[in-house]
């Protein structure tokens, strides 16, 4: 994870047995919680960040659950993706902020060589 003046990135780590919750953050204007590109073999829960700053959840594999509810906007929450199958939904009631990470996706193929 790095850190910064303004920015909370979490970008590009793999916990291959373990979950991930990111919860009860305040980011102010003007600051930024990037939870990108990350592989999380079971659960991804981000949860009641508050405040004015940009939230942002994409480019996440996820063995297990992806949550992501009661976040204040401004909140990007898609495109995601499952590891091994879709998982099972999730029957929360919809009022709450539900789903602000929207459905998990297949998982987009890989890149091909550009060599000839």
């Amino acid at each position: 994870m790095a850190t910064g003046p303004g920015v909370m990135d979490v970008e590009s780590n793999l916990v291959s047995r373990g979950s991930i919750r990111i919860l009860g953050n305040v980011i102010p204007l003007d600051t930024q919680l990037f939870f990108k590109a990350n592989a999380v073999g079971r659960h991804i829960d981000v949860l009641r960040n508050i405040g004015p700053g940009t939230k942002l959840v994409t480019d996440n594999f996820v063995g297990g659950h992806l949550r992501c509810r009661r976040n204040d906007d401004p909140f990007t929450g898609e495109p995601n993706y499952w590891v091994t199958a879709p998982p099972n939904g999730d029957d929360d009631d919809p009022s709450d902020r539900h789903n602000q990470c929207g459905e998990l996706t297949e998982p987009p193929p890989p890149e091909e060589s550009l060599e000839e």
